[in-house]
């Protein structure tokens, strides 16, 4: 392939219908959204005239007009401008407006001490309707648009470049100027991959860098060597740090057929939704047979996998992965139905479609290591007893750390179900942290009895009681060192507070209350892996409320799991779910901010110099 000359065929201009689909899909995320521009200006307020005057009305007239301040705003959908009341409450200037009882807004000058209930008062950053045309704006003072912003993101789509195909990536930018004007929307190309006769990937660019920012350039440069456009970072004004990466995969692909991207199965991906095209051809070089489950109804098994590891790989790295594996399917087979193991009359009347990547992973280690068993049968265990405790159950089993054999314990579940009413979804944990307990204190004399408890959850209780009587004395002074270290961690908010476990008993008595499974983090507490934290009342500082487990070992301290009562679930099974308070979760949210991190980097401060005075 002479790159040159594809790089003369490259598009320079995005199809038609590209620019509207990513307007109409991400103009209120990335690319800004509208505003309502207000500057301060002087008006004059008059008193009406009357039909006739004498002098001294005039006079009078003249005594009663002033001048006041009121807010010049326009709206950037429509370019619409009208008055409105100008206020400054606390420092923070904003617009203020009469608003009807069907919550329309409507432009006219309200006085400063005009506070009548059909008035709104809306500070630099609200958002509000435009009362002209009614879009959805962000209320900004024109004084913060000194220099203007530039709202961009990276937009993905299939072209061909002759007989070649192509992944180009296209930058759409809108560009609000210091006036408070959107400059024309338009798409400039940044880099594309093309794949050649023998599935080689080849990059171009058609920008260059300069001050974080793209800057167009004349035409098509090839690259040495592959770098993945989609995980480029490129700059936003909206995004954290004026920075992102990824962003809108156009599903109108262009027609490959002919082309060398023809039996890649690049088309029908992104055709079918996927967003990581360049991860895809990658996988596809190694995996040709990836075709065909592209093409097939499992087509979302595959593709949840891929969305998961670069996601997880962004949020945690904030850059994409080099390369990826796929757990879910067995590459060694070529149909799709052999390569998720399904049988036939799974695979042709479509059953088992509605299954995520981690399912199909957890179905082949369970056929691989467990028993052989039919994937629709595995379907119903997992209807049965949820996902969750399916995966813990063949989690244990394929570790080594138990044999549970899913029939059994079904029927064992539902037994308790009946007879003491213990929700299913909880005897799984129950079994398996009472398990993990009885072979540690009786791993010499376990009988059926034992194993099988008619009562679970007395079984658990007692077994997890006896654990921290016997741990107690052994621990009771880490404990205290652990509480004494992460005393200063300890805060309140008023009508919150937070305090670190003092003892194992505390773990349990918490976990009983809650009605989860924090009784049994004694060790993780000790070795400082989950550091458990009870989120109570101020008033009622007694009283379990919400229990926080912190991961304080490995690097900067982060949040493993905020849990209520059951998990966040209730009922007589369990069968409903409610959220975690708002509330709750702003304290924790401010306490990691303003208590937990500071902590954190005054003792890595601390540690740092003791070793730069020991060495």
């Amino acid at each position: 392939m002479d790159v040159n000359k594809v790089a003369k065929l490259l598009p320079e201009q995005p199809r038609p219908g590209m620019v509207d689909d990513v307007l109409r899909q991400c103009r209120y995320l990335e690319l800004g959204g509208e505003f309502l521009i207000f500057r301060r200006v002087p008006i004059t307020i008059e008193p009406e005239l009357k039909r006739t005057m004498l002098m001294s009305d005039y006079e009078d007239h003249e005594k009663k007009t002033v001048k006041r301040w009121a807010a010049e705003c326009r709206c950037t959908a429509c370019s619409e401008e009208f008055i409105a009341g100008y206020e400054n409450k606390n420092g923070l200037v904003g617009i203020k407006m009469y608003q009807g009882e069907d919550g329309q807004l409507y432009p006219d000058y309200v006085p400063l001490e005009y506070d009548d209930y059909d008035c709104i008062w809306l500070n630099s950053g609200a958002s509000a309707n435009c009362p002209y045309c009614g879009a959805r704006a962000e209320v900004k003072a024109k004084s913060k648009l000194t220099r203007g912003r530039l709202y961009q993101t990276l937009v993905i789509s299939i072209e061909t470049a002759g007989e070649y195909a192509a992944i180009v990536t296209w930058l759409v930018r809108r560009e609000l100027n210091s006036y408070g004007y959107w400059n024309t929307t338009y798409a400039i190309p940044r880099n594309a991959v093309v794949i050649d006769e023998k599935g080689r990937l080849h990059c171009f660019r058609h920008t260059e860098i300069h001050f974080n920012n793209d800057v167009p350039i004349a035409e098509w440069k090839p690259l040495k060597g592959y770098i993945d456009p989609t995980f480029k970072k490129y700059y936003n004004y909206s995004a954290v740090c004026h920075t992102q990466i990824c962003g809108f995969t156009w599903e109108n692909s262009a027609d490959l057929t002919g082309t060398t991207g023809e039996k890649t199965g690049l088309q029908t991906y992104v055709e079918k939704g996927g967003i990581y095209p360049t991860v895809y051809l990658k996988l596809w070089k190694k995996y040709p047979q990836l075709e065909n489950i592209v093409k097939s109804q499992f087509f979302d098994i595959f593709e949840s996998e891929i969305n998961y590891t670069c996601n997880q790989q962004i949020e945690y790295y904030g850059h994409g992965p080099e390369s990826i594996e796929i757990k879910c399917l067995d590459l060694s087979e070529v149909k799709p139905h052999k390569m998720l193991h399904f049988k036939k009359n799974e695979f042709k009347h479509g059953m088992l479609t509605e299954w995520d990547w981690e399912t199909a992973y957890m179905w082949l280690a369970h056929h691989w290591y467990i028993a052989d068993m039919s994937a629709t049968e595995y379907d119903e265990y997992i209807s049965l007893l949820g996902s969750e405790a399916v995966y813990m159950l063949d989690g244990q089993t394929i570790d080594g750390e138990d044999w549970f054999s899913l029939s059994e314990v079904t029927k064992y579940l539902y037994k308790q179900q009946r007879k003491h009413n213990l929700p299913v979804c909880e005897g799984v944990q129950y079994l398996i942290d009472y398990r993990e307990e009885l072979y540690r204190q009786n791993a010499n004399n376990l009988t059926h009895e034992l194993l099988w408890p008619g009562n679970l959850l007395e079984a658990h209780d007692a077994i997890m009681e006896t654990a921290a009587q016997l741990n107690d004395p052994k621990s009771y002074k880490n404990f205290k060192r652990i509480a004494k270290k992460y005393k200063p961690l300890e805060w309140n908010d008023g009508e919150l507070c937070i305090r670190v476990a003092r003892s194992n008993q505390e773990l349990v008595n918490e976990g009983k209350t809650l009605r989860h499974c924090v009784g049994r983090y004694g060790t993780q507490h000790l070795s400082e892996s989950d550091v458990i934290f009870f989120v109570r009342k101020y008033r009622r500082p007694e009283r379990s409320y919400y229990t926080l487990d912190i991961r304080m070992n490995a690097g900067e301290p982060r949040e493993i799991q905020l849990h209520g009562y059951g998990n966040e679930h209730h009922g007589k099974n369990k069968e409903y779910s409610h959220t975690i308070p708002q509330k709750v979760r702003d304290f924790c949210d401010r306490w990691k901010k303003e208590v937990l991190l500071p902590y954190y980097y005054k003792e890595l401060a601390k540690q740092k110099k003791k070793e730069s005075k020991s060495a």
